[in-house]
């Protein structure tokens, strides 16, 4: 795909008036060679206006025929007298064939006609009579004169001189045309047209400039059934160009025969290149980012099992004895020997292994790994990862410390602890340093301190990973502004009502005291119900469910296993039942969450922290808090929250989180659809997107009226009768009060075709100097109407668009609010 055709196709969309094409876009769009076939429909009228229309041209058919005396009436008439044409043509290659040589005996004639055979026939037997079997024209002088005379003033273009002398000659000739006119008289005439088809057939055979004219007899039928084709497939092509296959006239005088070679041709160029364009568009193979990335991972796990495969085979093969050795060792769980371990690395250079494996099998010897990786680095202790890290060279960690540490390492015994903090300390002081900074970093030394937070002090390099692609941004909202503040990129756009996407059933609880703490069972009958809807629809859908409490994800469990649906639902539905506490690694297309308090009984103060505020305060505040961000942080496509009280009856933190929701639920249908933007520019709805993700938005939301192509152009024609410019369609309008003014603002994106006079050599520097000339007059004329402008396009965002946006209204907003000095 070339730019610059691309540039040359929209400089002819910009200089040809489309109430001039001579053609109908929509008829010839999806036809690839539409503009060859129109190109051969004009060749075809021209060269029918050409041969049988008034012409002096000596090689045309009009002046063979004199076909102004022919009266076409329309294209049948032309097709009908072709075919006697071809008919006639035929005939003499057959009387070529039988007769041979003697056929070269009809060009003694110059002319010969319908009407010259029986004057022939009669000439000869005229002559005949004259002649006698013994003594020829003896003594019959006066009459063969009188008979030849007669003979030059019937074919005065003959190159007989005195006929009667060649008489075996004239007899071969009358011979040939009394075959010729019975062969005429049996072939079928189609044409009500008539003609003089001897003189045609002597033509044909004695003028071989006649000849060349007549052998295009095929030519001109298949130009008629091109027409004729061309009429049934494109009727508006003719309707545009007034061509009437019924009319003759119009047949050979219309607008594409009239057309201006050059002009025509600029259309034609133009629906070609237009053709070619859409064709290389389409033969682009159509790409699968994750399903290609996910082949070449196929195959790099192909090749990599393979190359494995071959070490373990060949390991069993020539270390039969240490393989059982080891598998020993495994059983009994002693450390593998030092050198049997380098034949099982060597064998398995990648090894999945437990964390305290490092300690139980691996021999304890430096940088015996290249790489060791750590997942999950928050719930790993120091103490836990020490083996591992001493064996590395390289060390990666991943892990997240807002969600879940390792819950053994938070209730180990603080005295303990602080007993081999102070050994460890007063052995550094003595052999290593006294350096204070130094003695800072010890202090992480702590078996409460995660390998995760550990490593944020000696750290070589660290990235935050902020693209969010699991779920819409509604459902990772609370996390995002409690856990994350906001920097999450939430890639996901909702394509869906939000009303499919964040779901609340309040269930009238009969306050009946549950049988076994801690459980609700209308809640479990109802989220049964909602298995048993989604495994009928067969969707595809993954679901989860999360419950705060063990007893009640136990009694789920029960009830889902006693069904007989129960294999399909943990089959199609990849069914899971969690709680907040071993939830995290999972996710799903649909997660409910079982709450299971009542106004009667509620123990979700034990579960949760009351108040994000007081993680370091309240006990057990950490985890309470990071149950929050874990749980609600599963779902992809749907969060389904299951509630048997009131929303204003849940207190403390999941008060504040079932609230959260419940507000971005309202909010959202408040937003903006998708579907509301151009449908024909794709990058409206990414910046819909990035615009609801903006602090400005989420700060102001109340204040704001945000409206996605927006007529202002007839908005401001009722507001100003006077406003006499184009009806100018906005991409989105954001009106905003900030108690102190308002603020209007228009947000246009800029795409490479509607904006922009030229497109080579543009780049971020540069982009503000090649705005079309419209385009720049329309925001001038926007302007003057008090409108702030805010253009964006892919040189000016960067690669934080969300940050970019949000950095750009507030300039705006406060600019006009404290305009300089």
């Amino acid at each position: 795909i070339k730019l610059s055709e691309i540039n040359q196709l929209l400089i002819y969309e910009n200089s040809i008036d489309q109430s001039e094409f001579l053609f109908d876009f929509n008829e010839v769009e999806n036809r690839i060679t539409a503009d060859e076939i129109i190109r051969n429909l004009r060749e075809s009228l021209l060269s029918i206006r050409y041969n049988l229309s008034e012409h002096s041209d000596s090689k045309s058919f009009s002046y063979l025929f004199n076909t102004t005396k022919l009266a076409f009436k329309k294209l049948d008439d032309i097709v009908y007298f072709l075919r006697d044409i071809q008919s006639l043509i035929e005939i003499s290659e057959k009387l070529e064939d039988f007769f041979g040589d003697k056929i070269e005996l009809l060009s003694r004639f110059n002319e010969f006609s319908d009407s010259s055979i029986s004057t022939l026939n009669n000439l000869v037997a005229d002559f005949e009579g004259l002649k006698s079997r013994y003594f020829g024209y003896l003594f019959k002088k006066k009459k063969v004169e009188a008979k030849n005379n007669e003979f030059k003033k019937q074919f005065p273009y003959t190159t007989f001189e005195e006929p009667h002398k060649h008489l075996e000659e004239l007899k071969n000739i009358l011979n040939i045309f009394n075959y010729a006119q019975d062969l005429v008289n049996k072939a079928p005439k189609s044409s009500d047209i008539s003609l003089n088809c001897l003189s045609i057939i002597h033509l044909s055979i004695t003028n071989s400039k006649a000849m060349s004219t007549l052998s295009m007899t095929t030519e001109l039928l298949d130009h008629t059934t091109r027409i004729e084709k061309c009429s049934r497939n494109y009727p508006k092509l003719f309707k545009i160009n007034q061509i009437n296959p019924a009319n003759f006239k119009a047949l050979i005088e219309n607008k594409l025969t009239q057309a201006d070679d050059s002009f025509f041709e600029k259309q034609m160029e133009y629906l070609s290149l237009k053709h070619k364009i859409t064709k290389d568009f389409n033969s682009v193979p159509q790409t699968d980012y994750l399903q290609h990335k996910n082949r070449i991972e196929d195959l790099v796990t192909t090749k990599m099992t393979h190359l494995m495969d071959e070490r373990v085979i060949d390991f069993f093969e020539h270390n039969r004895a240490t393989a059982k050795t080891l598998r020993e060792i495994i059983k009994k769980k002693k450390r593998f020997p030092r050198d049997e371990f380098q034949k099982l690395k060597k064998s398995f250079p990648c090894i999945l292994a437990g964390i305290r494996d490092y300690s139980d099998y691996i021999p304890l010897e430096p940088e015996i790994f290249d790489l060791v990786i750590i997942d999950e680095a928050s719930q790993v202790s120091i103490a836990q990862a020490f083996p591992a890290l001493l064996r590395a060279k390289q060390i990666v960690v991943f892990g997240d410390r807002k969600q879940f540490s390792n819950v053994k390492a938070a209730h180990a015994r603080s005295d303990a602890n602080r007993e081999y903090l102070t050994r460890l300390s007063d052995t550094f002081k003595r052999h290593i340093s006294n350096e204070p900074a130094k003695l800072v970093r010890l202090e992480k030394f702590n078996i409460k301190t995660s390998v995760l937070e550990f490593f944020e002090f000696i750290v070589n390099f660290s990235i935050q990973l902020a693209k969010h692609f699991r779920g819409y941004k509604e459902l990772i909202s609370y996390s995002n502004k409690y856990f994350y503040k906001d920097s999450l990129q939430v890639m996901k756009i909702r394509g869906k009502s939000i009303d499919d996407v964040l779901k609340f059933s309040f269930l009238d609880h009969d306050g009946m005291q549950e049988p076994i703490l801690n459980t609700n069972k209308p809640e479990i009958d109802f989220v049964i119900s909602e298995l048993n809807k989604l495994n009928k629809a067969n969707n595809g859908q993954t679901v989860g469910i999360i419950t705060p409490h063990t007893n009640q994800q136990k009694l789920l469990m029960e009830s889902i296993s006693n069904l007989k649906e129960r294999d399909d639902l943990f089959s199609n539905l990849r069914l899971k039942i969690m709680t907040f506490d071993t939830c995290q690694g999972e996710e799903r297309d649909i997660i409910y969450y079982s709450m299971v308090a009542t106004n009667q009984m509620d123990r979700l103060w034990g579960i949760f922290i009351k108040d994000l505020n007081s993680i370091d305060i309240e006990d057990e505040g950490k985890i309470k808090a990071q149950r929050l961000n874990v749980g609600f942080s599963r779902a992809k496509e749907c969060m389904h929250f299951i509630l048997s009280k009131p929303l204003n009856e849940y207190k403390g933190s999941i008060g504040d989180a079932l609230s959260h929701y419940i507000n971005t639920l309202e909010k959202a249908k408040e937003e903006k659809s998708p579907e509301e933007v151009d449908s024909t520019s794709p990058m409206e709805k990414e910046v819909l997107n990035w615009f609801y993700q903006t602090s400005f938005w989420k700060n102001n939301s109340k204040n704001i009226d945000f409206r996605p192509q927006f007529k202002i152009g007839e908005y401001l024609k009722q507001l100003d009768r006077t406003y006499d410019h184009p009806k100018y369609i906005v991409d989105f309008l954001l009106l905003y009060n900030d108690n102190i003014e308002d603020h209007k603002i228009i947000i246009e994106y800029d795409g490479f075709q509607e904006h922009f006079k030229q497109y080579g050599g543009i780049d971020e520097h540069n982009y503000t100097h090649y705005y079309s000339d419209e385009d720049v007059y329309r925001q001038k004329v926007l302007m003057s109407y008090g409108y702030e402008f805010l253009r964006i396009n892919k040189f000016n965002l960067g690669k934080n668009p969300i940050a970019k946006l949000d950095e750009r209204l507030n300039s705006i907003v406060k600019k006009k609010v404290n305009p300089p000095v």
